[in-house]
């Protein structure tokens, strides 16, 4: 049901792909694990008001919560952040990175249940 769960896993990933490319690989992982799209992706680019380092934020809603993905050229990688109340498998993830020619580093994974 609809808010018991909550599944999050954020890939650290090395790499750099060009600005078209990070928005495009996002709309692909959305396909990837089976999660359906809602609304526009947005995109917001550091440094912001002279802060942060330099990267591209995109984020996509999807209709099971989002998908983040935060670059930093700088350091040669990004962070891919999937929240979902559906359960995914990351092996999809996984091969769409060698697919764009990056490197997948190490995950961080969260099952949360919520009290009703």
């Amino acid at each position: 049901m609809l808010g018991e769960r909550m599944y999050l896993r954020v890939l650290v990933v090395r790499g750099k792909l060009d600005e078209t490319e990070w928005q495009v690989f996002v709309r692909d992982a959305v396909a990837a694990i089976g999660m359906t799209p809602a609304y526009s992706q947005t995109r917001h680019d550091y440094p912001a008001n002279g802060k942060g380092g330099n990267g591209l934020q995109v984020y996509q809603p999807i209709t099971e919560s989002f998908i983040a993905l935060e670059t930093w050229p700088d350091f040669n990688g990004a962070y891919l952040i999937v929240c979902s109340c559906k359960p995914f498998s990351a092996q999809p993830l996984h091969a769409l990175l060698a697919r764009y020619g990056l490197q997948f580093e190490r995950a961080v994974d969260t099952d949360v249940g919520f009290d009703a």
